[in-house]
């Protein structure tokens, strides 16, 4: 016998108001954030350029772990990543893979 199971969502509309300090580093964050995509799409479009010239079958190129390589390596070449805060720059990767995932 299965029970009715409601679900309920609700919702809370937030406004914030950041102080000048505060805005500085939101915006210095999300310059380092599309830095970190940019640099990614790049590369990816770089190696797959490379295999389609090769002949081989385009594939999906983007890994996690591919992913993961890149970001400890442009944080290694580019010390200004180290400042931003790393989720944001993760999730910038994730968004990557999953939009290269849909497409190929």
């Amino acid at each position: 016998m299965q029970e009715n199971i409601r679900e309920i969502n609700k919702a809370v509309k937030v406004q914030i108001y950041p102080n000048n300090e505060q805005k500085s580093l939101f915006l210095e964050n999300m310059d380092h954030v599309r830095f970190i995509f940019n640099k990614v799409k790049e590369s990816c479009e770089y190696h797959y350029k490379i295999i389609k010239e090769q002949g081989y079958k385009p594939r999906n190129l983007t890994s996690r772990k591919f992913c993961n390589s890149i970001l400890t390596n442009l944080k290694k070449s580019n010390d200004f990543l180290y400042n931003s805060d790393s989720t944001s720059l993760q999730a910038a990767l994730w968004k990557l893979y999953s939009i290269h995932e849909k497409l190929l």
